[in-house]
């Protein structure tokens, strides 16, 4: 959460090269934390583990499409991309560095306390629901980029967002586990971790492309079918889903 205003006041007052080299510090000290004192496994336990796994039994019809349903939030990538460049280039904001480091941090701990209260609603309607309707929020929420005018406004659509998108991440993790067996929880996160990364490679270039060519309109209306789609996605294809 203080990354962000940490990275904007190094930006700010010391320069870009400032932020890479704290965060390089940073990454250092959290391999080395990790490699010496994350607990190791018992033989006994890994063993276990591994006598039980199945990946075949992940790929079913269900299981893919969730899985494959997890790439479309990170389409979602670009538009908080595009936002800070126009925030910090366009005349009509002209947010320093300082500033958008503030904005995102004030979005993280937004964000935070959202996946505190997801966790509370899936508890109670289960958690395909809260995907969906995380998803159906977010959508709306886009096109409130449409009536921005200011500063503080896209300030506060952004914190509106912050607020929604854990509904259907957390969800959509939980719903993970309720598909896959734990013995084959490393074979399926990775399998979610890959989607993710194919949704960023490809909504980063196709948004980017629909930007350049139909502009910001067209590309927040594209944004919010995609939120809709996705919740209809997951609402057809994981609404029978027995735990």
């Amino acid at each position: 959460m203080i990354g962000p205003s940490i990275g904007g006041y190094l930006v700010y007052n010391f320069g870009y090269n400032s932020a890479f080299i704290a965060s390089m510090i940073l990454m250092i000290i959290s391999t080395i934390n990790v490699v010496f004192f994350y607990p190791n496994e018992t033989n006994s336990l890994r063993n276990k583990t591994e006598s039980n796994s199945d990946p075949s039994s992940i790929l079913t019809r269900r299981t893919i499409i969730f899985i494959a349903s997890r790439a479309l939030p990170f389409f979602f990538m670009f538009y908080a991309t595009i936002l800070t460049i126009i925030i910090k280039e366009s005349p009509k904001y002209n947010a320093t560095e300082a500033t958008l480091g503030l904005m995102t941090t004030s979005i993280s701990i937004i964000s935070l306390i959202a996946q505190y209260i997801s966790g509370l609603i899936l508890d109670k309607i289960g958690s395909i629901k809260l995907i969906v309707i995380g998803f159906i929020l977010d959508g709306f929420g886009y096109v409130l980029y449409l009536f921005v005018d200011n500063l503080q406004t896209i300030w506060l659509v952004r914190l509106i967002i912050g607020a929604i998108s854990p509904f259907y991440n957390v969800g959509m993790m939980v719903a993970m586990m309720e598909i896959v067996s734990p013995a084959n929880y490393g074979f399926a996160m990775g399998l979610y971790g890959l989607s993710e990364d194919i949704g960023g490679i490809i909504g980063s270039p196709l948004l980017s492309t629909i930007y350049q060519n139909f502009g910001f309109q067209v590309t927040t209306y594209f944004i919010s079918f995609l939120c809709f789609f996705a919740a209809a996605l997951v609402w057809f294809n994981m609404k029978n889903l027995k735990k």
